[in-house]
């Protein structure tokens, strides 16, 4: 009640009503999870391909391990349990699974949904050496797109020539073109300043190798 701005200014006004002998006001109706208005909280679950079944290498009673967004690794059977616990009428949506390992490409400029979110998941950054950022992005293509008419070749939207940059770096990359940058074979990404310096970017964070 105290997370919900609105049912904590209830509380205080029942509080305050309580203390001086009045009324207290009733508190509004909240719509029911899924509908118009509120809606219930959203869980981002990733799941390693073994998680379906025995974990391997383990020792012990550890079980298959789950990553959820915001609050770090959780066992497969808590995220089970937290889904049974759920109140009665209380929705659950599944939506398709983000496989990284798929590649995907069209001839359009704009990255449809399913390549979207491909790269929002593989990174989890702003890929601008040193940044960090997570916040909103923009979707860069690595190497310039050419539109077909102008002899663009096709699939040049693809998984492998897209890369998660904030607004500003973005900018910075695409209207200047002072910074360039490739994706290596293990997916990283070997940036080049324009002072000829070299920094590889991966999961890890940003390396100078130059």
């Amino acid at each position: 009640m105290l997370a919900d701005p609105q049912y904590a200014l209830d509380l205080a006004a029942t509080a305050d009503a309580a203390a001086i002998g009045a009324e207290a006001p009733r508190p509004p109706r909240r719509r029911a999870a899924g509908r118009q208005g509120r809606q219930g909280p959203v869980l981002h679950v990733h799941l390693h391909t073994t998680a379906t079944g025995p974990a391997v290498g383990t020792v012990g009673p550890v079980g298959p391990v789950a990553r959820v967004d915001g609050y770090g690794p959780r066992s497969v059977e808590t995220v089970q349990a937290w889904i049974q616990g759920l109140a009665p009428g209380a929705e659950v949506t599944l939506t398709p699974v983000v496989d990284l390992n798929d590649y995907l490409q069209v001839d359009a400029y704009e990255a449809p949904l399913p390549i979207r979110l491909q790269v929002q998941e593989r990174d989890t950054c702003c890929s601008f050496p040193w940044c960090g950022g997570t916040g909103r992005f923009d979707l860069d293509h690595i190497v310039e797109y050419v539109p077909p008419e102008d002899g663009g070749p096709p699939g040049q939207t693809n998984t492998l020539n897209l890369s998660k940059l904030c607004r500003f770096h973005h900018r910075l990359k695409t209207h200047t073109r002072s910074w360039r940058y490739h994706r290596q074979p293990d997916q990283s990404l070997v940036w080049q300043s324009p002072a000829g310096y070299c920094y590889r970017v991966d999961g890890t964070g940003t390396t100078s190798i130059l």
